[in-house]
C-alpha cells in the first residue's frame, strides 16, 4: 500500500489543477524558498482532515483557497485529491485504489468524498485510523513538528502509541459514546425527578377526581332546583321593565318639545349673526383701505428720498472715476518708454564665438577617447590570460587537497567499518540470549493471564449478582415510597374532606395542630358496632360531631377565639349514666356505638333520649309517650316539634373513618419504606464489597495481561532486533568492501592532479609578467582623456552663462510689453466708470419727480378712507347687542334641553338594566317566557329552598375541589405510563452501553500494553544507532487526580508516555535541555519507532532538522 499521487487545484499557490505523481521508493522535492514545497505538505493534511487553520500557517480556513496573483484571478474553491494503492487490501474498503478528496469554497463548508462518495470526516478517519494517516499522526511531519513531540504532554504521546497501535479510533469511538451516555444518564435522572414529583401527583389526582365526580352531580342538581326559584324573580324584572318604557316614553316627548323650541331660537340668532358678520366684513374692508393708502404714502415719501440719495452718489462716483482715468493716462505714457529704452539695448550676439570653441574642445576629447580604448582592449586580453592561468592553478590545488583529505576520510572510514563489524557480530550473539530468555518469559505470562481471567470471571459473576439484589432492593424502595406518599396523600385528602364537613378549622383545631393543647375530636372516639347504624347515629349527634374532648374545659375554653369558627368543649370521662329500658320496638342509640377510654360520659350526654327506630310510625308513637328523639334508619329525626331529614347523613362518619383506615395504612407503608431503605443499604454494601474484589481481580487480569504483553514484545522485539543486527552485521561488510575498491581509485586520481598543478604555475608566471606594460599603458591614455573631457566642460559651462543672459533680456522686454496692455486697459475702464456714473446721476433724478407725484395723490385717498370707516360703526354696535339678548334666551332653553335630554338617558339606563335582567333569568325560565298564570305554591318554594340548603352543605362539606381533576388524572396517567417506558428503555440502555464500553476499554489497554512495548525496544534501539554509546527508553508516566469532562462526569486519567534519554558522555536531563540537534534526532528516533510498529503507506518529512 502507497501513495500514488495527489492531485491539487485551487489550493495556496496551487491555481491550476496540478498532479504530482510519486513512485515506490524516496522521493525528494526541493526548491527555493517560496516555491510551494510546504504548501503541498499542507494540501496533504488538509486532505487527510487539519480542521485548525494555524495548522496550516492560516487565520481562517478558507485562506487555503487561491487569493489570484500574476494577473490571476483569485478562485472560489480549493480541492486536494489524494489516492491511495489498495491491491494488498490494508483499507476497509473492496477497491483496489482508494480516493480521498476534500472540496471547501470560499466562505463555505468543507466536503469530503471517499471515492467520489460523500462522507463525514469521522468516516476518514475510521478508514484510515489504523494506518497512521490522520490529522494528528505520524505519517505527516511538518514544520516545527519535531519540537512539538519533545515538548508534548505525557498524555498526547500516548495518543501517537495509540495511533500507533490502530485503537484511536475505538478510544475515541468509546469515549465519544460515554460522553453521550453521561448526557443520557442527566436525561434518565430527570426521568426519575419528574416520577418522583408526579407519582404522588397522580394518588393525590384519583382522590380528587374523586370527590370532583360527586361534586359535579350535587352541582347539576343545585342547577335545576334553583331554576324553579328563578322564575318570580323572572316575572318580577318583565313587570320594573314595562314601568321602565313608559317613563322612556314620556322623557322622549319631552325632549322633543325641548328641541323644537331650541330650533326656534337657532333660526332667529343665525340670521342676526349673518348681519353682523356683513357689518364687520365691512368695517375690515374700510380699515383694510385705510392702511393701504397710508401704506402707498410712506412708499412714495420712501422712494422720494432714495431717489436724492442715489443723485448724490452718482455725482461723487464721477468724479472718483475721472480722478482714476487721469491717472492710468500718465502710467501708459511711462510704460511705453520703457519698452521703448529694453528695444534699444537689444545689441550684438556672442555664442557664435562661444560655439568655435566647443567644436575645438569635442574634436580633442574624441582623439583621447579612440587612445583608451586601444589600450583598454590590449589590457583585457592580457587580464584574461592571467585570470584563466589562475583559475587552473586553483582548480588543480584544489584537486591536489581535495584527494588528500578524502583517502584520509577513507581511512578512518574504514577503520570504522571494521569496528563496526565486530560490534555487531558480538550483538548478534547477545541479542540471541535475550530471544530464548524473552520466549521462556511470554509463556510463563500467558500461563498467569489464564489463572487471572478465570479470576476475573468469577468476580464479574458476584459482580453481577450484588448489582441484581440491588436493583431488586432499589425497585422495593421506589414501590414502597410510592404506596407512602400515595397513602399520606390520601389521608391528608380525607383529613381536609373531615374539617370541612364539620364546619372548617377553628381556634382549638389550630391549638392541637400545633401542639399547645391535648384534645380530640368525639368523631374519633368512638366506633359504631352495626354500620347500617350509621347514618342514624351521625343524626343523632349532627350538632355535636365536631365538638372536642379535653380534660379540662376552662383551660380549653381560654384558647377559643371570636375571629375564628365557633367550637364545642365537652369534658372527658368514661361515666355512661343509667341507661333506661328500651321501649318496645326501640333500641338506645347509646347501646350502637362502641366508645374509647375517656369518651363515654360525653356520648352518653350527647345521645341522652335518642332511641332507633324501624319506621316513622314506631317514631311517632315514641316521642309522643316519652318525649324524646326517634330517629330512622335513613337518619332522618323525629321530635315532638316535627321532622328534620332529607341528605346523606353517615357520610361524615365514613369519611372519619377512611381518614383513621389511611393513616393507619400510612404508617404501615412508612414502616416498609423503612425497611426497604434497609434492605438496599445492605444490598449496596454487598454489591460496593463485590465491586471491590472485581476491581481487585481486574487489577490482577491487567496486571498478568501487562506482563503477558510486554513479554510478548520483548520477544518480538528481541526477534526483530536479531534480524536488524544480522542485517547490519551483513551491511557493514558490503560497505567496507565498496570503500576499499574507492580507495584505489582516489590514488591514481591524486597523481594526475599533482601533474597539472606544476603546469598550471608555469603559465601563471608567464602571464604575470606581460600584464604589468599594459597597465602602464591604460593610465596614461586614461590621464589624456581626462583632460580632454575637462576642457569641454568648461567650453559648455561657458556657453550656458551667455545663453542665460541672453534669456533674461528677453524676459524683461516682454514683462515691458505685459505692463504697457495692462495699462491701456485701467485707462479704457476708468473712462467707462465716468460715463456710467453720468447716467446713474440723470436715472434718479427722473425718479424722484414720479415719487413727488404719487405722494401727492396717496395722501387725498388716506382722508377718503378714514370717512368710510367712521360711517360703519353705529350699526355694528346694535346688531352686536341684539345678538347677545338672543344668546342669553337660547341659554335658558339649552338648559331645559339638557334636562330633558338626561331624564331621556336614565329612562334608557332603567330599561337597558331591566332588559339585562330579563334576559339573565330567561336562562332559568326557558319556555316560560310568555308564562302568566297564578304563582307556585309557597310550600313547593320552601321545600326546594331546604334541598337547595342541604346540597349547598353536602358542596361545602366537600371542601375545596379541584374540578379538572378528572381529566388531569387522565393526562397525568398517561404522562406517568410514558415516562416509566422511557426510564426503563433509557436505563437499560445506558448499562448496556457502560457493559459493552468497560470491555472495549479493556482490550484497548491489553493493545496499548503490547504496542507500547514494541515502540519502547526500538525507540531504544534507534536512539543507540543515531547516538552511539547513548541510551534511552519509553516509560509510563502513572496518572494524577481523575479529572472532570464536560458532562460533569469523573473520566478515568489513563497513563501518558514519558521519554528518557542520556546521550553519550551527558547526564540524563529533561529533553528540554537537549541541544537543536539531539532533541531533533531524539524525536525523529520516536517517529521511526512508531513507524516501524505500524508502518503508514507513505512518510512526508518537510524540513526536518536533524
Amino acid at each position: 500500500m502507497r501513495l500514488r499521487r495527489v492531485v491539487v487545484s485551487g489550493f495556496k499557490t496551487f491555481a491550476r489543477r496540478s498532479e504530482v505523481g510519486l513512485e515506490p521508493g524516496i522521493t525528494a522535492i526541493v526548491g527555493p524558498n517560496g516555491s510551494g514545497k510546504s504548501n503541498l505538505v499542507d494540501a496533504i493534511r488538509w486532505a487527510l482532515g487539519e480542521t485548525n487553520a494555524r495548522e496550516l500557517r492560516g487565520a481562517r480556513m478558507d485562506e487555503v483557497i487561491y487569493s489570484g496573483g500574476n494577473g490571476r484571478a483569485r478562485m472560489g474553491f480549493a480541492e486536494v485529491e489524494l489516492i491511495l494503492d489498495n491491491e494488498e487490501g490494508r483499507l476497509p474498503v473492496d477497491d483496489v485504489e482508494v480516493s480521498v478528496s476534500r472540496r471547501v469554497v470560499r466562505h463555505g463548508d468543507s466536503e469530503f468524498r471517499l471515492n467520489g462518495d460523500r462522507v463525514r470526516l469521522r468516516d476518514i478517519e475510521r478508514v484510515l485510523g489504523t494506518t497512521g494517516l490522520t490529522q494528528s499522526g505520524y505519517a505527516v511531519v511538518a514544520q516545527n513538528d519535531i519540537d512539538a513531540i519533545i515538548e508534548a504532554t505525557p498524555a498526547q504521546r500516548r495518543a501517537l502509541v495509540e495511533q500507533a497501535a490502530g485503537v484511536r479510533s475505538l478510544r475515541a469511538a468509546c469515549e465519544d459514546a460515554l460522553g453521550r451516555v453521561g448526557q443520557a444518564e442527566i436525561t434518565l435522572r430527570r426521568f426519575e425527578d419528574l416520577l418522583a414529583e408526579t407519582e404522588p401527583r397522580l394518588a393525590e389526582l384519583a382522590v380528587q377526581a374523586e370527590l370532583a365526580r360527586e361534586q359535579r352531580e350535587l352541582t347539576e342538581r343545585l342547577s335545576s332546583l334553583r331554576g324553579s326559584l328563578a322564575r318570580e324573580a323572572w316575572r318580577a324584572a318583565r313587570a320594573q321593565l314595562r314601568q321602565a318604557r313608559r317613563r322612556l316614553d314620556t322623557a322622549h316627548h319631552r325632549f322633543e318639545a325641548a328641541a323644537a323650541a331650541e330650533a326656534a331660537f337657532a333660526a332667529r340668532l343665525a340670521g342676526h349673526r349673518a348681519r353682523l358678520e356683513e357689518q364687520r366684513d365691512a368695517q375690515r374692508e374700510a380699515a383694510r383701505a385705510l392702511e393701504e393708502a397710508r401704506l402707498r404714502a410712506e412708499r412714495a415719501g420712501g422712494d422720494q428720498r432714495r431717489s436724492l440719495d442715489r443723485a448724490r452718489t452718482g455725482v461723487l462716483a464721477r468724479a472718483a472715476a475721472a480722478a482714476e482715468l487721469r491717472a492710468a493716462a500718465g502710467d501708459h505714457d511711462r510704460r511705453a518708454a520703457e519698452l521703448a529704452e529694453l528695444r534699444a539695448a537689444d545689441g550684438a550676439d556672442p555664442a557664435s564665438e562661444i560655439e568655435q570653441r566647443r567644436v575645438q574642445a569635442e574634436r580633442a576629447q574624441q582623439a583621447a577617447d579612440a587612445q583608451q580604448r586601444e589600450t583598454d582592449a590590449h589590457l583585457g586580453a592580457v587580464e584574461a590570460e592571467l585570470r584563466a592561468a589562475e583559475q587552473e592553478h586553483v582548480e588543480a590545488d584544489a584537486a591536489v587537497r581535495r584527494n588528500a583529505a578524502q583517502l584520509r576520510l577513507f581511512a578512518d572510514a574504514a577503520q570504522s567499518l571494521r569496528e563496526r563489524v565486530e560490534g555487531a557480530a558480538s550483538q548478534v550473539a547477545a541479542v540471541q540470549g535475550d530471544v530464548d530468555s524473552a520466549s521462556a518469559a511470554s509463556e510463563g505470562a500467558a500461563a498467569a493471564v489464564i489463572v487471572a481471567e478465570s479470576a476475573a470471571a468469577a468476580a464479574d459473576a458476584a459482580l453481577a449478582a450484588g448489582r441484581r439484589r440491588l436493583d431488586e432492593s432499589q425497585a422495593a424502595l421506589d414501590e414502597a415510597r410510592q404506596v407512602a406518599r400515595s397513602t399520606l396523600a390520601r389521608a391528608s385528602v380525607l383529613h381536609g374532606q373531615v374539617e370541612g364537613a364539620l364546619g372548617g378549622r377553628g381556634a382549638i383545631a389550630s391549638a392541637v395542630a400545633a401542639g399547645d393543647l391535648e384534645a380530640r375530636r368525639l368523631l374519633d372516639a368512638f366506633t359504631v358496632i352495626d354500620p347500617a347504624d350509621a347514618p342514624a347515629i351521625e343524626a343523632a349527634l349532627e350538632a355535636h360531631l365536631g365538638a372536642w374532648l379535653v380534660a379540662d374545659v376552662d383551660v380549653a375554653a381560654d384558647v377559643l377565639d371570636a375571629g375564628s369558627a365557633r367550637e364545642e368543649l365537652l369534658a372527658g370521662g368514661d361515666g355512661h349514666g343509667n341507661a333506661a329500658d328500651a321501649p318496645s320496638g326501640a333500641r338506645a342509640a347509646l347501646s350502637c356505638v362502641r366508645a374509647e377510654p375517656g369518651a363515654g360520659a360525653a356520648l352518653a350526654f350527647c345521645l341522652a333520649g335518642a332511641w332507633l327506630v324501624p319506621d316513622r310510625q314506631v317514631g311517632r308513637r315514641l316521642v309522643s309517650t316519652a318525649g324524646c328523639r326517634a330517629i330512622l334508619p335513613d337518619g332522618t329525626v323525629i321530635t315532638s316539634s316535627g321532622l328534620r331529614g332529607g341528605g346523606r347523613p353517615g357520610r361524615t362518619l365514613e369519611l372519619a373513618r377512611d381518614e383513621r383506615e389511611a393513616a393507619a395504612a400510612a404508617d404501615q407503608a412508612i414502616a416498609a419504606e423503612r425497611r426497604a431503605e434497609s434492605a438496599r443499604a445492605a444490598a449496596a454494601a454487598q454489591l460496593a464489597a463485590a465491586e471491590a474484589a472485581q476491581r481487585r481481580a481486574a487489577d490482577r487480569l491487567n496486571a498478568a495481561r501487562l506482563e503477558a504483553a510486554e513479554a510478548t514484545a520483548r520477544a518480538a522485539a528481541a526477534v526483530q532486533s536479531l534480524v536488524v543486527e544480522q542485517r547490519r552485521l551483513d551491511e557493514a561488510r558490503a560497505e567496507l568492501a565498496a570503500r576499499d575498491l574507492e580507495r584505489d581509485s582516489l590514488v591514481g586520481a591524486d597523481t594526475a592532479a599533482a601533474a597539472r598543478l606544476t603546469g598550471a604555475v608555469t603559465r601563471l608566471t608567464s602571464a604575470r609578467t606581460r600584464a604589468d606594460p599594459a597597465r602602464r599603458a591604460v593610465a596614461t591614455a586614461r590621464a589624456a582623456a581626462a583632460d580632454a573631457t575637462a576642457a569641454v566642460r568648461r567650453v559648455e559651462i561657458e556657453s550656458g552663462r551667455v545663453a542665460a543672459e541672453i534669456a533674461e533680456r528677453l524676459r524683461r522686454i516682454e514683462a515691458a510689453q505685459t505692463a504697457v496692455e495692462l495699462a491701456a486697459s485701467r485707462r479704457e475702464a476708468a473712462a467707462v466708470r465716468v460715463l456710467t456714473a453720468e447716467l446713474d446721476v440723470l436715472a434718479a433724478l427722473a425718479h424722484g419727480r414720479a415719487a413727488g407725484a404719487v405722494a401727492a395723490s396717496s395722501a387725498g385717498a388716506v382722508t377718503v378712507a378714514l370717512d368710510g370707516l367712521s360711517s360703519t360703526a353705529p350699526d355694528l354696535a346694535h346688531t352686536e347687542r341684539a345678538v347677545a339678548a338672543l344668546d342669553a334666551e337660547r341659554s335658558e332653553v339649552a338648559v331645559v334641553l339638557a334636562r330633558a335630554e338626561d331624564e331621556r338617558a336614565a329612562a334608557d339606563l332603567e330599561v337597558a338594566a331591566a332588559a339585562e335582567r330579563v334576559a339573565e333569568l330567561a336562562d332559568a325560565v326557558r319556555g316560560d317566557e310568555e308564562d302568566d298564570g297564578p304563582e307556585p305554591q309557597a310550600g313547593d318554594a320552601d321545600k326546594a329552598e331546604r334541598e337547595i340548603v342541604r346540597l349547598e352543605r353536602r358542596v361545602t362539606a366537600l371542601g375545596p375541589v379541584n374540578a379538572l381533576a378528572p381529566e388531569q388524572h387522565e393526562r397525568l396517567a398517561e404522562r406517568v405510563a410514558v415516562l416509566r417506558a422511557g426510564r426503563d428503555d433509557l436505563g437499560n440502555a445506558c448499562t448496556d452501553i457502560r457493559v459493552m464500553a468497560a470491555r472495549l476499554t479493556d482490550a484497548i489497554d491489553v493493545r496499548f500494553e503490547a504496542v507500547f512495548g514494541a515502540v519502547s525496544v526500538h525507540f531504544h534501539d534507534l536512539f543507540a544507532e543515531l547516538f552511539p554509546g547513548g541510551r534511552a527508553t519509553l516509560r509510563r508516566e502513572e496518572p494524577g487526580v481523575a479529572v472532570a469532562d464536560d458532562s460533569g462526569r469523573n473520566s478515568t486519567a489513563r497513563a501518558g508516555v514519558e521519554i528518557l534519554a542520556q546521550p553519550p558522555g551527558k547526564r540524563l536531563q529533561p529533553l528540554s535541555l537537549f541541544s537543536g540537534g539531539e532533541r531533533a534526532l531524539t524525536a525523529l528516533a520516536v517517529i521511526l519507532a512508531l513507524q516501524q510498529v505500524n508502518p503508514s503507506p507513505f512518510y512526508v518529512f518537510d524540513e526536518v532538522d536533524a
